[in-house]
């Protein structure tokens, strides 16, 4: 689902059609739209959704998952995930992103998506149960639609398997919209009866609210810079600086 590009995509998928089994390309009104009526043209048991510049880890992962779930029961989960990889735009991957289920569920129902969406496998009947995507959600429509889901079902972790690249840069890792996701976590939280807590997401808000006039006043740059010191001061690789 291509939203009207005009910087040479529309060549790429057209040089591509043979492989393509349906695309269209016209403006949307945010990813929760266009991943909507994409839903309209599939017929596959599992559909996973990839964004702009994600991509699979390798081009065998689609046959690894089919391996790895041939004896999977929907008993067990109907949403299956594994891990990405993070990519800077340099290409250097970063770090892995997804754990298991027991490791993250709790801040998962009280601050934050910590499922990767890129590693995501969803049943299809999970879309004819629970609905499409709420595009009230510009950035956290995907957490909102698990949440639904999860609070109802446990999804299965694929331990040892990267599904897909996750580049670095894309809206959800800028820094000028992590105090708006941080928003829209706590909005799909409050949807599904559940409520925001947690000390971490506290001290998330107050730093976001602070990069926020940081980044009014010197630019986003500079922010970059602030956070990735922090994460050096912690022991672990900058991200945010590290193109």
């Amino acid at each position: 689902m291509d939203g009207g590009s005009v910087d040479g995509t529309i060549d790429i998928i057209r040089a591509n059609a043979d492989r393509i089994a349906y695309w269209e390309s016209r403006s949307d009104r945010g990813i929760a739209h266009a991943w909507n009526r994409a839903l309209r043209h599939t017929t596959g048991e599992w559909i996973i959704f990839l964004g702009s510049d994600d991509y699979f880890n390798s081009p065998a992962v689609l046959d690894t998952f089919s391996d790895k779930i041939a004896s999977h029961s929907l008993q067990n989960g109907r949403v299956i995930y594994a891990q990405v990889n993070l990519v800077s735009l340099s290409g250097e991957i970063q770090g892995k992103h997804g754990f298991d289920w027991p490791i993250i569920c709790s801040i998962f129902f009280s601050e934050k998506m910590m499922i990767p969406h890129q590693s995501c496998f969803h049943h299809h009947s999970v879309f004819q149960e629970f609905g499409l995507f709420d595009e009230d959600f510009s950035i956290a429509a995907d957490y909102e639609f698990l949440l639904r889901i999860l609070h109802n079902e446990n999804p299965f972790f694929l331990p040892q398997f990267t599904v897909a690249d996750m580049s670095i840069g894309g809206l959800s890792s800028q820094v000028s919209t992590l105090l708006v996701m941080q928003k829209e976590f706590d909005k799909a939280l409050k949807k599904n009866g559940l409520k925001p807590k947690g000390y971490k997401r506290v001290c998330n808000i107050v730093i976001y609210r602070m990069l926020g006039v940081i980044i009014k006043y010197t630019g986003e740059n500079t922010a970059k810079i602030l956070l990735d010191a922090c994460r050096i001061v912690l022991g672990k690789r900058p991200v945010w600086t590290n193109k």
